[in-house]
């Protein structure tokens, strides 16, 4: 918590060419590709930089794993889940060229080691098969490697990265240059007069010629016809100090046991298993849900043998109906833009999503 002395600093009185609410990877993202079309940006953050969601994932650069692909493919036919791979694609190469991910992965803890997805017979085998197949001949940078833990197949996507979440926050906002954040800073009302958004906070009013929402699960707060279309579902994860020598440098998925983890430090992140409390987890409430968690470490024993838990922890993600991420403009204003609903592949899609929502929404003076 802040000291009276460090929130005693004023509000600035301009007004702004925008107003972000959220100062996330998507809100920081957003006023990044903002700035360079010339506009100048406010960024609004109830709490610290990557307080929320995108302070409390795995870290993993990825829009999933290739059983998520198949899922796709079975969702929306072949050419819709081709785009939506591709997309996740270019989000991770577009971030790498414009956040310099190479030179910059010590400091971020960047490595681009992959997703690896283990499988057993009767894990639908054949349906993966075909979809490897279908990602090789449409140019997918993606292999069959050496399986690990005793598992049967191991598909690799060789363009999924990992880094350090709060880290490439702190990276991203070092490239911000006409963007204002102020943290600690609450949006409690926002109304138009004369058309220039008032932004009522905990802290004073502010100013802007058009907002955007970029509070990924609690966007419906704010664009009210979204109550319905996102909703908050908390995740658990756990960093564990093991032996992990042994382990790859890439992410990890067991889709049969909905578990994820890669090897960071002196130790393994996972996370998943929300199955095993579902209805308790459909809440935008970030709490420790102790049965999870002891899955979790159990998990990771059956696995890797004794380990010891170091830190345990929650976030909160959002989920649209189809479990893709939303942009757009409010049906009710045209400058009140919104931006969210990642599930929880916010990394793999929001620096791209970002850039897209401004070039469709604010680029040429629109």
């Amino acid at each position: 918590m802040k000291s009276f002395w460090q929130n005693s600093n004023s509000l600035p009185k301009e007004i702004f060419d925008l107003i972000i609410v959220g100062g996330g990877i998507t809100g920081l993202s957003v006023a990044y590709w903002a700035n360079r079309i010339g506009l100048k940006c406010l960024v609004l953050e109830k709490g610290e930089l990557a307080e929320g969601a995108s302070g409390r994932n795995a870290g993993f650069l990825t829009g999933g794993s290739i059983n998520y692909f198949v899922s796709l493919v079975e969702k929306y036919g072949e050419q819709k889940a081709l785009e939506l791979w591709k997309f996740v694609t270019d989000n991770v190469a577009l971030m790498m060229e414009q956040l310099e991910l190479d030179a910059n992965a010590e400091l971020v803890g960047y490595h681009q080691s992959g997703t690896i997805s283990l499988f057993n017979e009767g894990d639908g085998l054949d349906k993966v098969q075909k979809g490897f197949e279908l990602l090789v001949a449409n140019g997918f940078d993606v292999e069959v490697c050496a399986p690990v833990f005793n598992f049967k197949k191991a598909y690799k996507i060789n363009t999924d990265a990992s880094y350090d979440p709060f880290k490439i926050i702190e990276l991203l906002s070092n490239k911000l240059f006409k963007t204002t954040v102020c943290t600690q800073t609450t949006c409690l009302k926002l109304y138009k007069e004369k058309d220039i958004f008032q932004v009522e906070t905990n802290r004073g009013l502010v100013q802007a010629r058009k907002v955007v929402a970029s509070t990924n699960a609690h966007i419906g707060k704010l664009v009210k016809e979204l109550n319905l279309e996102v909703k908050p579902v908390r995740a658990q994860i756990a960093f564990l100090k093991l032996d992990a020598n042994n382990i790859s440098m890439a992410n990890h998925s067991i889709p049969s046991e909905r578990i994820y983890f890669r090897r960071f430090g002196e130790g393994l992140i996972m996370g998943g298993l929300r199955y095993l409390d579902t209805d308790v987890e459909n809440t935008d409430e970030i709490k420790l849900n102790e049965k999870i968690q002891d899955a979790i470490v159990n998990r990771c024993k059956k696995y890797f043998g004794e380990v010891e838990l170091i830190q345990k922890w929650s976030g909160i993600m959002g989920f649209t109906q189809d479990e893709q991420p939303i942009y757009g403009q409010s049906k009710m204003d045209k400058d009140f833009l919104y931006i969210g609903g990642f599930s929880g592949h916010g990394n793999g899609y929001a620096f791209k999503m970002a850039k897209n929502l401004v070039d469709e929404y604010l680029g040429s003076g629109k």
